[in-house]
């Protein structure tokens, strides 16, 4: 598998794997039994928890700057 952050279609087939590690499936029965539309909204959840844990990170790091 290629560089995900180069090329779209790698980092989607990655997501891929994700999910279907993180639901306990083969990437073959996910790919059967989801649609479309359900992976897409799975996509958008766990960007939206990547981009949360990041403002958290950033809001712990600004508060240890002050600390200081």
């Amino acid at each position: 598998m290629r560089d995900p952050r180069n090329n779209p279609h790698e980092a989607e087939r990655a997501f891929l794997f994700r999910l279907a590690k993180d639901l306990s499936m083969t990437v073959g029965d996910l790919e059967a039994r989801m649609t479309t539309r359900e992976f897409a909204e799975w996509a958008a959840y766990y960007a939206a928890l990547r981009q949360a844990e990041e403002a958290e990170q950033k809001k712990a790091a600004g508060r240890a700057r002050k600390r200081r």
